[in-house]
């Protein structure tokens, strides 16, 4: 069974749409979970009305935090993550059931595609993206981001789950996670994400930022301790 997990903070205007994505696939998805840290507009209302479990607590204030709260409770084999504005196609619990259905498989991920931004803008995203994942599965030192990556839940748990930091907890775990197993990076399991981030900070301002961190977190081990929220 797949159990999925959103993290929030203040995501009304996404998270509805994502959650309808999901349950929309419950012949894969067995439960989903929402782990709030806080929310003081209408996210756990409306993650209520749509989620099976939704843990609200202060203390999840980052979104590592929020996914080890809500695999704790998890009661699925397989442990999915997305974020509050991710959008999973319709083939993607499937995807996620072949890839783990395959002999060693302990991750999986896939694409990611921007869904309200300019043609310009979801060209540089998906170029930034997909070459990001391509050259680091080449140095076999896998990233697979948290707003759409799945672990066999034994396996998490044997990892201690995302390490207790700000910023690029989901890069740490999967570098971690490929020393010990098989990933998989499925076509069929895309998704689309928001572009917001790109539209409040611009596409220079982002390549930079990526192209730092990722140099920081291969080299040192640590990622670029800022990064801004965006709402």
């Amino acid at each position: 069974m797949i159990s999925v997990i959103i993290p929030t903070k203040n995501e009304e205007k996404y998270i509805k749409r994502c959650l309808i994505s999901l349950n929309r696939q419950r012949e894969y998805i067995g439960e989903i979970i929402v782990a709030d840290g806080g929310s003081t507009d209408k996210t756990v209302e409306i993650a209520r009305r749509y989620a099976d479990i939704v843990l609200v607590d202060p203390r999840l204030n980052s979104p590592g935090k929020g996914r080890n709260a809500g695999a704790n409770v998890a009661k699925g084999d397989i442990l999915a993550f997305v974020d509050a504005d991710t959008l999973v196609n319709d083939e993607w619990g499937k995807a996620i059931t072949e890839a783990f259905n395959q002999k060693g498989v302990l991750m999986a991920s896939g694409p990611v595609y921007p869904y309200d931004s300019s043609i310009l803008l979801k060209i540089a995203y998906i170029f930034s993206y997909d070459f990001l994942v391509r050259v680091t599965r080449f140095l076999r030192i896998t990233h697979f981001l948290g707003l759409n990556v799945a672990y066999r839940k034994d396996f998490f748990i044997k990892l201690g789950g995302f390490p207790n930091t700000k910023l690029s907890e989901d890069i740490l775990l999967s570098m971690k996670a490929n020393k010990y197993g098989k990933s998989v990076f499925s076509r069929k399991m895309s998704v689309l994400s928001s572009a917001r981030r790109l539209r409040k900070q611009g596409i220079g301002w982002i390549l930079l930022y990526l192209i730092f961190n990722e140099l920081k977190v291969i080299f040192k081990g640590k990622p670029l301790e800022y990064y801004p929220e965006v709402r």
